[in-house]
């Protein structure tokens, strides 16, 4: 096959007419699913058969952009459990029949099928419609979402407990808020052992808050129906849904038992791992530098967070995030934006280039590995894990490390890192480090290091890799992304993200901005949609100068665009350069635009102090001039035109006019070009300034005449 021609899960084959989607590849075997079809379709073909094809041009390889995109959010809670349901059910048919789908075709219902069936709670004919247009739409888990439920997204809608049906399923009944809170405190009390089994925890929950307990005159006690609760089915479904299977295993057994039969060996973490990204592990470690802020390089902010994921398989780095709370869901949702994004551009940003092969992107594991710490454990890591349809498994507590490559690749790029950051912030545990004084880097900085440290973890040849026979044979090196290429072409390719947008929505954080005639307003910036978006900018010409609230998503890293779903789609808001309070705050990250937000209010209030002190200090002056003021004489009121006249008339000879001003110039200039002889003339005494003028014409004033008259008028 030739080097041009790249097959991967997700493309579409064009086929003549007809469309394929290309589902894997194993051994030179490509299965293919047809589409437009309302029939699971399967067919097999080499990949010399499409490389040939592409060749002589009947055959064409395409890609489509997802058809919609839904925010699991803001989906009803009953149609959220169905589509996790839903999810997991056609993720158990990729693990047990990918990535040919061979057997698939012949086991229609076989034993496998029916217990898919009893443990989701589908007929078989739901089965098959949703792996048909899951396998159709290549793996867009939005193909599972009951489109039913969408209705609403963008209304405000709320339903209360839906009314048993009149075959009185009870497994038909919503779930309310209340249903969800409550089962949600069951489950966790199943994890801490306080229940033997699942039955009892759900009847313990029906007792305590679906029955009314009565108590008589008599001291008797009696106990209501239970009315108005989910159903047993409803309830196994949420505990499965919000658990793995280990931490079930951990409910039910003893901590010695489940260390002995059900702990992974330690001394082969890549046990059950036969492909790249099916398994990964992740972790976070306080970086060991001291860094400074990037508004202000004389500001000391300490030491960062970082998290890494790496592949199990070939021991590549995936994704990377940096944050400065430690045990913060922000670090976390960077990696997992990492994971997602193209990792040539990311590295653009910083002035890397990078070829793709050395930094894999866009894929997504199908299990995570973490240690028990806070921010892996919580309910929004493990929420975010459920919507995107990866296993998050949790390291049992006192059966040792379970994450030994993870923790490894942390100890090799922080030794890099404690040489490159000597004299710039390197913190060591000795008492005289004034790291914090010696800090250079700022946060861009670091990340550009870290970047060039994970890039040379990827293209470098490991030395304790095992090395079997098959790669041998092959002249295969251990070096990370060379193991990423061979397995993926040899093994099983990793599972593509097929909704890239339904992915960076459910990670971006929620939010609520404001909108009115001039735009949408966040963080008190200003965001406009694209001109072809006429159902936004008629929302805003409705809204005139009235805000109302939508919820909008955004990435925190940067915040040139804000992201709004509408209607199943994903609608991008950008920051509105025309917009005068924009102005420098493109390429900012969240958290320096709320800096700077802070900022701006300090100056405001320091602003308001002020101009309080200003304003009490000119009352003071004003109520003293008015005081000063004051006469014993009351005027009379009247004759007030003929009064304001004269008044004009004196303001006229006690205010200069424009024209006053000119003269005054005038005059000035004619002065100053007074012959010195004249300037040099005696003064006139008293007499002679009254004395009157002699009467004479132009004709009988000599040069003598003239300058005495001259004298006269200067004297005056």
């Amino acid at each position: 096959m030739s080097e041009a021609t790249v097959i991967r899960p997700g493309l579409i084959l064009a086929i003549d007419d007809e469309k394929y989607r290309i589902l894997g590849a194993e051994h030179g075997v490509v299965s293919l699913c047809m589409m437009g079809v309302n029939k699971l379709e399967l067919r097999w073909i080499q990949d010399t058969d499409i490389d040939n094809g592409i060749v002589n041009g009947n055959w064409r390889l395409t890609e489509e952009p997802p058809l919609q995109v839904i925010d699991i959010n803001q989906l009803p809670d009953a149609a959220a459990e169905k589509f996790q349901r839903y999810r997991a059910m056609v993720y158990d048919v990729r693990s047990h029949y990918g990535p040919l789908y061979v057997h698939m075709k012949f086991d229609r219902k076989d034993l496998y099928i029916k217990t898919l069936m009893a443990e989701y709670g589908v007929s078989n004919v739901v089965l098959w419609k949703l792996v048909r247009r899951w396998l159709q739409s290549g793996y867009d888990d939005m193909t599972l979402i009951d489109m039913r439920a969408t209705r609403y997204l963008n209304d405000h809608y709320a339903y209360s407990n839906g009314k048993i049906t009149k075959t009185h399923d009870l497994s038909r009944q919503r779930l309310s808020d209340t249903d969800i809170k409550n089962m949600s405190k069951y489950v966790n009390a199943l994890l801490r052992n306080q229940f033997t089994n699942v039955r009892n925890a759900y009847l313990d929950m029906l007792n305590k808050h679906y029955r009314e307990r009565v108590t008589d005159s008599d001291g008797v006690v009696t106990f209501k129906e239970i009315k108005d609760c989910p159903s047993y089915q409803q309830f196994l479904r949420f505990y499965k849904s919000r658990t793995t299977q280990q931490e079930r295993d951990a409910a039910v057994m003893k901590a010695r038992e489940l260390r002995n039969n059900k702990r992974l060996l330690l001394s082969s973490s890549m046990t059950g791992v036969t492909y790249p990204g099916q398994t990964v592990e992740v972790d976070e470690v306080d970086d060991p530098v001291s860094l400074v802020s990037e508004l202000d390089s004389t500001l000391t902010v300490g030491r960062p967070n970082t998290y890494l994921m790496i592949d199990v398989k070939t021991r590549v780095i995936l994704a990377m995030g940096v944050a400065y709370n430690q045990n913060a869901y922000i670090g976390l949702s960077n990696m997992l934006i990492n994971l997602a994004e193209d990792k040539v551009e990311y590295c653009k940003k910083y002035g890397i280039t990078i070829k793709p092969e050395e930094w894999p992107s866009g894929i997504i594991p199908a299990v995570i590995r973490t240690d028990r710490g806070a921010d892996f454990k919580g309910n929004d890591f493990r929420n975010v894990c459920m919507k995107v349809g990866i296993e998050r498994n949790l390291e049992p507590p006192a059966t040792g490390s379970m994450k030994g490559i993870i923790e490894n690749s942390f100890k090799n790029i922080q030794r890099d890192e404690k040489e490159l950051f000597k004299n710039v912030g390197l913190i060591t545990k000795s008492y005289d480090s004034n790291h914090h004084q010696q800090a250079m880097l700022n946060l861009y900085e670091y990340t550009k290091v870290l970047i060039l440290l994970i890039i040379k973890h990827n293209k470098r040849q490991m030395s304790k890799y095992p090395a079997s026979k098959e790669l041998l044979d092959n002249g295969i090196k251990p070096i990370p992304y060379v193991l990423w290429q061979y397995y993926s072409n040899t093994v099983q390719k990793p599972m593509p993200i097929a909704n890239k947008e339904a992915f960076l929505v459910t990670l971006m954080i929620d939010d609520k901005a404001s909108i009115d005639k001039q735009g949408i307003h966040f963080l008190k910036r200003t965001y406009l949609p694209d001109k072809t978006e006429a159902d936004l900018f008629h929302q805003m010409y409705v809204q005139q100068s009235k805000k109302a609230h939508i919820t909008i998503k955004y990435d925190p890293r940067i915040m040139n665009n804000i992201y709004y779903v509408h209607n199943g789609r994903l609608i991008i808001l950008t920051m509105a350069a025309s917009k005068p309070e924009n102005n420098g705050y493109f390429n900012m990250s969240a958290q320096e635009i709320i800096n700077y937000n802070k900022m701006y209010n300090a100056m405001r209030r320091e602003g308001e102090i002020y101009n309080r002190q200003l304003d009490a200090d000119t009352l003071l002056l004003g109520q003293d001039a008015v005081s000063a003021s004051y006469k014993e004489t009351k005027p009379s009121g009247k004759n007030i035109r003929e009064n304001r006249v004269a008044e004009k008339s004196n303001a006229a000879q006690e205010n200069y006019s424009i024209s006053d001003k000119l003269h005054l110039n005038s005059d000035a200039e004619q002065t100053s070009q007074v012959p010195d002889s004249a300037q040099n003339a005696p003064e006139l005494t008293e007499s002679e300034l009254n004395a009157p003028a002699p009467d004479m014409t132009d004709d009988d004033m000599d040069d003598a005449d003239l300058m005495e008259a001259f004298r006269r008028m200067q004297g005056k």
